[in-house]
Protein backbone atom coordinates (compact mmCIF):
# COMPACT_ATOMS: atom_id res chain seq x y z
CA UNK A 1 0.00 0.00 0.00
CA UNK A 2 2.73 2.57 0.62
CA UNK A 3 3.92 2.19 -3.02
CA UNK A 4 0.41 3.08 -4.22
CA UNK A 5 0.47 6.28 -2.13
CA UNK A 6 3.99 7.10 -3.29
CA UNK A 7 2.90 6.88 -6.97
CA UNK A 8 -0.12 9.06 -6.23
CA UNK A 9 2.12 11.56 -4.43
CA UNK A 10 4.62 11.68 -7.34
CA UNK A 11 1.89 12.15 -9.96
CA UNK A 12 0.32 14.94 -7.87
CA UNK A 13 3.69 16.58 -7.27
CA UNK A 14 4.62 16.58 -10.99
CA UNK A 15 1.18 17.92 -11.95
CA UNK A 16 1.42 20.74 -9.41
CA UNK A 17 4.98 21.64 -10.49
CA UNK A 18 4.11 21.80 -14.18
CA UNK A 19 0.97 23.77 -13.51
CA UNK A 20 2.86 26.12 -11.20
CA UNK A 21 5.60 26.76 -13.75
CA UNK A 22 3.09 27.83 -16.36
CA UNK A 23 1.23 29.91 -13.79
CA UNK A 24 4.40 31.78 -12.85
CA UNK A 25 5.35 32.24 -16.50
CA UNK A 26 8.28 29.83 -16.52
CA UNK A 27 6.84 27.70 -19.28
CA UNK A 28 7.52 28.62 -22.91
CA UNK A 29 5.42 31.57 -24.07
CA UNK A 30 3.52 31.53 -27.31
CA UNK A 31 3.88 34.51 -29.63
CA UNK A 32 0.67 36.51 -29.39
CA UNK A 33 -1.31 36.72 -32.60
CA UNK A 34 -2.09 40.17 -33.96
CA UNK A 35 -5.78 40.94 -33.88
CA UNK A 36 -6.82 43.42 -36.54
CA UNK A 37 -9.83 45.08 -35.02
CA UNK A 38 -11.01 48.58 -35.79
CA UNK A 39 -8.47 50.44 -33.70
CA UNK A 40 -7.88 52.99 -36.47
CA UNK A 41 -10.32 55.03 -38.54
CA UNK A 42 -9.62 57.08 -41.64
CA UNK A 43 -12.50 59.44 -42.38
CA UNK A 44 -12.48 60.82 -45.92
CA UNK A 45 -13.48 64.49 -46.13
CA UNK A 46 -12.82 65.26 -49.82
CA UNK A 47 -13.86 62.17 -51.75
CA UNK A 48 -13.29 63.82 -55.15
CA UNK A 49 -9.58 64.41 -54.35
CA UNK A 50 -9.11 61.13 -52.48
CA UNK A 51 -10.45 58.82 -55.17
CA UNK A 52 -7.66 59.76 -57.60
CA UNK A 53 -4.87 58.67 -55.28
CA UNK A 54 -1.29 59.81 -55.75
CA UNK A 55 2.05 60.01 -54.02
CA UNK A 56 2.21 60.62 -50.30
CA UNK A 57 4.74 61.13 -47.58
CA UNK A 58 4.26 60.04 -43.95
CA UNK A 59 5.79 62.49 -41.48
CA UNK A 60 6.46 60.77 -38.11
CA UNK A 61 3.85 61.82 -35.57
CA UNK A 62 4.82 64.26 -32.81
CA UNK A 63 3.96 64.26 -29.11
CA UNK A 64 0.49 65.46 -28.23
CA UNK A 65 -1.15 66.67 -25.03
CA UNK A 66 -0.94 63.47 -22.96
CA UNK A 67 2.21 61.95 -24.42
CA UNK A 68 5.46 63.02 -22.85
CA UNK A 69 7.92 64.05 -25.53
CA UNK A 70 10.98 61.86 -25.54
CA UNK A 71 12.74 58.85 -26.98
CA UNK A 72 9.89 56.40 -26.46
CA UNK A 73 7.24 58.50 -28.23
CA UNK A 74 9.69 59.31 -31.05
CA UNK A 75 10.48 55.60 -31.36
CA UNK A 76 6.77 54.67 -31.52
CA UNK A 77 6.22 57.31 -34.23
CA UNK A 78 8.96 55.73 -36.36
CA UNK A 79 7.59 52.22 -35.77
CA UNK A 80 4.20 53.48 -36.97
CA UNK A 81 5.83 54.76 -40.18
CA UNK A 82 7.48 51.35 -40.59
CA UNK A 83 4.11 49.58 -40.30
CA UNK A 84 2.65 51.96 -42.87
CA UNK A 85 5.58 51.47 -45.26
CA UNK A 86 5.48 47.68 -44.89
CA UNK A 87 1.82 47.56 -45.89
CA UNK A 88 2.28 49.97 -48.80
CA UNK A 89 5.22 47.99 -50.22
CA UNK A 90 3.29 44.71 -50.01
CA UNK A 91 0.01 46.12 -51.38
CA UNK A 92 0.47 48.50 -54.29
CA UNK A 93 -2.59 50.53 -55.22
CA UNK A 94 -3.72 54.07 -56.02
CA UNK A 95 -1.37 55.56 -53.42
CA UNK A 96 2.41 55.38 -53.41
CA UNK A 97 4.60 56.15 -50.40
CA UNK A 98 7.56 58.42 -51.10
CA UNK A 99 10.73 58.81 -49.06
CA UNK A 100 11.69 61.99 -47.24
CA UNK A 101 14.03 62.90 -50.10
CA UNK A 102 11.13 62.67 -52.57
CA UNK A 103 8.68 64.59 -50.35
CA UNK A 104 8.64 67.62 -52.66
CA UNK A 105 6.96 65.48 -55.33
CA UNK A 106 4.16 64.20 -53.09
CA UNK A 107 0.54 65.11 -53.51
CA UNK A 108 -0.45 64.23 -49.94
CA UNK A 109 1.18 64.56 -46.53
CA UNK A 110 0.23 62.48 -43.49
CA UNK A 111 0.86 64.37 -40.25
CA UNK A 112 -0.37 63.76 -36.76
CA UNK A 113 0.16 63.42 -33.06
CA UNK A 114 0.50 60.70 -30.51
CA UNK A 115 -2.14 62.23 -28.27
CA UNK A 116 -1.75 59.81 -25.41
CA UNK A 117 0.84 57.32 -24.35
CA UNK A 118 0.87 56.20 -20.76
CA UNK A 119 2.49 53.24 -19.15
CA UNK A 120 -0.39 52.40 -16.84
CA UNK A 121 0.77 54.31 -13.77
CA UNK A 122 3.59 54.07 -11.27
CA UNK A 123 1.77 51.60 -9.04
CA UNK A 124 0.69 49.17 -11.79
CA UNK A 125 2.98 46.41 -10.50
CA UNK A 126 1.33 46.66 -7.09
CA UNK A 127 -2.11 46.25 -8.63
CA UNK A 128 -3.15 49.82 -7.84
CA UNK A 129 -4.25 52.35 -10.45
CA UNK A 130 -4.71 52.00 -14.19
CA UNK A 131 -3.77 48.53 -15.39
CA UNK A 132 -3.56 49.15 -19.14
CA UNK A 133 -1.18 51.06 -21.35
CA UNK A 134 -2.87 53.27 -23.94
CA UNK A 135 -1.66 54.54 -27.30
CA UNK A 136 -3.95 57.14 -28.86
CA UNK A 137 -3.29 58.97 -32.14
CA UNK A 138 -4.92 61.60 -34.33
CA UNK A 139 -3.83 63.08 -37.61
CA UNK A 140 -4.68 64.44 -41.00
CA UNK A 141 -3.94 63.67 -44.59
CA UNK A 142 -3.48 67.00 -46.34
CA UNK A 143 -3.19 68.09 -49.93
CA UNK A 144 0.43 69.30 -49.96
CA UNK A 145 -0.17 72.20 -52.37
CA UNK A 146 -3.35 73.66 -50.88
CA UNK A 147 -2.94 72.55 -47.25
CA UNK A 148 -6.57 71.40 -47.18
CA UNK A 149 -7.46 68.38 -45.06
CA UNK A 150 -8.50 65.47 -47.27
CA UNK A 151 -8.94 62.86 -44.51
CA UNK A 152 -8.75 62.57 -40.72
CA UNK A 153 -7.07 59.74 -38.84
CA UNK A 154 -7.95 58.54 -35.34
CA UNK A 155 -6.69 55.52 -33.46
CA UNK A 156 -6.73 54.09 -29.98
CA UNK A 157 -5.29 50.85 -28.66
CA UNK A 158 -4.92 49.59 -25.11
CA UNK A 159 -2.74 46.70 -24.05
CA UNK A 160 -1.59 45.07 -20.83
CA UNK A 161 2.19 45.09 -21.13
CA UNK A 162 4.45 48.03 -22.03
CA UNK A 163 6.49 45.59 -24.15
CA UNK A 164 3.54 45.47 -26.57
CA UNK A 165 3.91 49.19 -27.43
CA UNK A 166 6.02 48.56 -30.55
CA UNK A 167 3.51 46.04 -31.88
CA UNK A 168 0.63 48.43 -31.17
CA UNK A 169 2.35 51.27 -33.05
CA UNK A 170 3.22 49.00 -35.98
CA UNK A 171 -0.38 47.72 -36.09
CA UNK A 172 -1.65 51.30 -36.18
CA UNK A 173 0.64 52.22 -39.09
CA UNK A 174 -0.33 49.04 -40.91
CA UNK A 175 -4.05 49.70 -40.40
CA UNK A 176 -3.78 53.34 -41.53
CA UNK A 177 -2.16 52.10 -44.76
CA UNK A 178 -4.79 49.38 -45.19
CA UNK A 179 -7.55 51.97 -44.96
CA UNK A 180 -5.71 54.46 -47.17
CA UNK A 181 -4.82 52.03 -49.97
CA UNK A 182 -8.11 51.44 -51.73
Amino acid sequence: MPVKYLKLFLISFVTICLGGCSWFGWAAHKTPSVEFIDIVSVDIIQENVWILGGEMVFVPFTSGANAEAGRMVDHLALVMVKGFADYMSENPGVFKLLTAEEAQYSRFVIEGRIDEFNTGGKFKKLGIGKKETTLKISGEIRDRKTGEIVARINGNKSFQNINEADQAAEDMGFLIAAKVQH
